[in-house]
């Protein structure tokens, strides 16, 4: 599921060039790319809690350039994370069905399944 995620968010599909070594670097470039932002949302914020992996990779997409201004000066990266780290926490989490909880939902709180086997 996770390199689902970063198959489709990445655009892995999609490549400037058209010589097999240019290709490959761009594809692996684009996946150090993404394994970056991962750990950026895993470090900022918990993974399960209620708020969509795309809504939080779509914010540190937009916070790259500070963070790679920042890449040479350790206390400057330390503020740009403790930024995205507050922004990630604003963020709210989805709403919650009522009728059939989601997975994450049913795991977070397991009062609420209900055994309908009949």
């Amino acid at each position: 599921m996770l390199f689902k995620l970063w198959k489709g968010q990445g655009r892995l599909d999609k490549s400037l060039g058209y010589r097999g070594d240019r290709v490959l670097c761009e594809v692996l470039a684009k996946l150090l790319a993404m394994l970056v932002q991962h750990w950026v949302v895993l470090t900022a914020c918990p993974w399960l809690d209620g708020v969509a992996a795309k809504r939080k990779q779509r914010l540190v997409r937009h916070c790259l350039e500070q963070l790679l201004s920042a890449l040479g000066d350790a206390d400057q990266l330390g503020d740009v994370l403790a930024r995205i780290q507050r922004r990630l926490r604003r963020l709210r989490p989805r709403s919650r069905r009522k009728k059939k909880p989601l997975t994450i939902d049913l795991l977070n709180d397991p009062a609420q399944a209900k055994l309908g086997l009949s």
